[in-house]
């Protein structure tokens, strides 16, 4: 196993984009390149969302203690939050505050912004708002163990990941959260390169679990 950016169509690498349009578009892509190829029939990689991508590993490697909402569940919690806020009855349809909310949520996550500092400081009735129905939603994904999409970065960044040969292509600038897995990944897969070019053939996985852990690497992908 690795963890590298280079294009993974010549050994079915799975290949984590930026989301669902720019899969479908990578799909077509490589396509189009076989086809050019003069291939009748072929295996093509999996191409796959990055928030997908994310999602599948907390399910197949989290403890199972806190279930795992889907953008539906997500949009019809927060449509819930607002509709029975002060706000909500104010407004025409919570559709787009909720979509705009489930954003703003993402966000603050993903560049690891306090709600409640934030809340001392807001002025804007919009901001005060968001933050409002934040505290709101937050209370039932604590009260359910419930987690969303937006929080996952952060989760995976600060725990043990077993991440299978993965290319990365076209990913948006990375958030902190996402910066952090991502080095987290790296530094981990890094550390298991190092100690295969040493002496140290007997003790190999357990110096690279150690080098991987002084340097807050992924202590599995180190033994990959």
């Amino acid at each position: 196993m690795g963890f590298d950016r280079q294009n993974g169509a010549q050994n079915r690498r799975p290949i984590v984009v930026r989301d669902v349009i720019a899969a479908r578009q990578w799909e077509t892509h490589l396509a189009v390149e076989r086809l050019a190829g003069g291939a009748g029939v072929w295996l093509s990689p999996p191409v796959i969302g990055y928030r997908s991508w994310t999602e599948q590993l907390w399910i197949e490697q989290s403890d199972g203690a806190l279930a795992t909402l889907s953008p539906w569940q997500s949009d019809a919690l927060w449509r819930r939050v607002i509709a029975e806020s002060p706000e909500g009855a104010t407004l025409i349809s919570d559709r787009g505050a909720a979509e705009w909310a489930a954003e703003a949520w993402v966000l603050t996550h993903g560049w690891g912004l306090d709600l409640e500092t934030l809340r001392s400081h807001a002025t804007g009735p919009d901001t005060r708002a968001f933050l409002g129905w934040g505290a709101a939603y937050r209370s039932i994904l604590t009260e359910r163990r419930w987690i969303d999409r937006g929080e996952i970065d952060a989760r995976l960044a600060t725990g043990t990941v077993t991440v299978p040969s993965v290319a990365l292509a076209d990913l948006a600038e990375p958030s902190p959260a996402r910066a952090a897995l991502l080095a987290r990944l790296e530094a981990g897969v890094a550390c298991g390169a190092f100690i295969s070019f040493t002496p140290f053939l007997g003790a190999h996985l357990l110096l690279a679990a150690l080098i991987a852990w002084i340097l807050s690497g992924n202590i599995v992908s180190s033994a990959v």
